[in-house]
């Protein structure tokens, strides 16, 4: 006998699925609401990063590969940058004189004539003047110096030595005793100093011989520069022809203006340098002169030159004596900074091939740290080079904005404290 089972109550029905929530990236609305990642046909759309892009990528990446082979070539950096620079001065004679019908190498031989004149026209007039005062500085040095001491010993109220003996007294038989044992050691020593002045005789052949190879190495550019360029093109990937395209030109005009504006503003100061040297009665005042106009191509080093030199000559030559030369020396530095600040770099270089105050003083820390005096020659052209990259990103990210926003003016306010505004840009181009 089976007793009667209750009956089992009705399985529930099944819950249905959430409902699927659909988002979209970038602008597009999501019907569920909130942040998602994926569309409503399910699949995922690229991200658009809105400065970081490829294009704003690859021109940076090709700047680094330069680099890093700059860096792997830089025993013969010093060369080519001459050889640069000389090609930047005689690109636009040749190209007159190519318009003109004639052969490219005459130009290039015209202009590297004309080059070695002026050079020897410079040394011819730097060059006998300053060796006469050198000599004469050398003349005077002691009677300075003895001038100086016996001002010393008024001032302080003490005798100073005069002489090696009474400066060393004592201490000299303790340093002859310290010195005989290196003096069994003497051939080893001589063989050193042989070696080292043979290292530095070979040193000195292959820096004369660079220095030979520059003119010949110029001419060769300056001749087969169209068909360098044509090569260049032809090897290049579509994309890389057209960045090329975008910024070959505005790169080449940013450095040419650098470097025949550097060069100008250089001369122009070693004029002024001299007038003021001159009439501060400062001893070599044209070598020096020219020294310091010449180190104006080494950024924030022209005053310091000048003033330096000035100093020690006016000291070795009078002594004491020489301050009024010194101070006029400041005076000079001080007034010719100020006109090459506020005069000559805006309106020979130009703004739009020099970077800001602020920029340059970076550029020149940066390549000091990591390439030390090469690094410092080659601050302000890899500054402008970047320059030019960076303010066309700038401008396009700019430009290609909806409405201009607080960061958008965070962002012109940025660049304007390391760009010159009035840089050539393919966005905006010069009027």
């Amino acid at each position: 006998m089976t007793l009667p089972t209750e009956p089992e109550p009705p399985a529930a029905p099944p819950t249905p699925p959430p409902p699927a929530t659909t988002v979209a990236v970038g602008d597009s609305a999501r019907p569920g609401g909130g942040d998602g990642i994926l569309s409503a046909e399910g699949s995922a759309p690229p991200l658009r990063l809105m400065v970081l892009d490829q294009r704003f990528l690859a021109p940076f990446a090709a700047l680094s590969v330069l680099l890093g082979v700059l860096w792997l070539v830089r025993g013969v950096l010093v060369p080519l940058l001459f050889v640069a620079v000389l090609t930047f001065l005689g690109a636009p004679l040749v190209a007159r004189i190519e318009r003109r019908g004639w052969p490219r190498s005459l130009g290039a031989g015209l202009f590297l004539l004309g080059g070695t004149l002026l050079l020897l026209g410079l040394s011819a007039l730097v060059v006998p003047p300053l060796l006469r005062d050198v000599a004469l500085v050398l003349e005077r040095a002691p009677e300075a110096l003895r001038g100086a001491v016996a001002a010393l010993e008024r001032l302080l109220g003490v005798t100073l030595p005069r002489t090696l003996s009474d400066l060393t007294g004592s201490a000299s038989r303790d340093l002859l005793q310290r010195l005989s044992p290196m003096a069994e050691k003497g051939g080893a020593l001589v063989g050193e100093g042989a070696l080292g002045l043979a290292r530095g005789a070979a040193s000195a052949a292959g820096m004369l011989a660079q220095a030979l190879l520059v003119p010949v190495i110029t001419f060769f550019v300056l001749t087969e520069l169209p068909g360098v360029k044509r090569v260049i093109v032809d090897v290049s990937p579509p994309r890389a022809r057209a960045w090329g395209a975008r910024y070959a030109p505005l790169v080449e005009e940013s450095l040419s203006a650098l470097v025949r504006g550097q060069l100008t503003v250089a001369a122009l100061m070693a004029v002024l340098y001299a007038i003021g040297l001159l009439v501060s009665g400062v001893p070599a005042a044209l070598a020096i002169a020219v020294l310091a106009g010449a180190a104006y191509l080494i950024p924030f080093a022209s005053a310091s030159v000048a003033f330096v030199l000035s100093a020690a000559f006016a000291l070795l030559e009078r002594g004491l004596g020489g301050g009024p030369a010194i101070l006029g020396a400041l005076i000079t530095c001080v007034v010719v900074q100020f006109v090459e600040g506020y005069l000559l770099t805006p309106r020979i270089v130009g703004e739009k091939a020099g970077l800001s105050p602020l920029a340059t003083l970076l550029a020149v820390l940066f390549g000091g740290t990591a390439a030390g005096f090469l690094g410092v020659l080659f601050a302000l052209p890899v500054g402008a080079v970047l320059a030019v990259i960076l303010r066309e990103e700038v401008q396009r990210h700019r430009t290609s904005g909806p409405v201009p926003t607080a960061d958008t003016a965070s962002t012109a306010t940025a660049s304007s404290l390391f760009f010159s505004s009035a840089a050539p840009s393919a966005a905006e181009p010069d009027a």
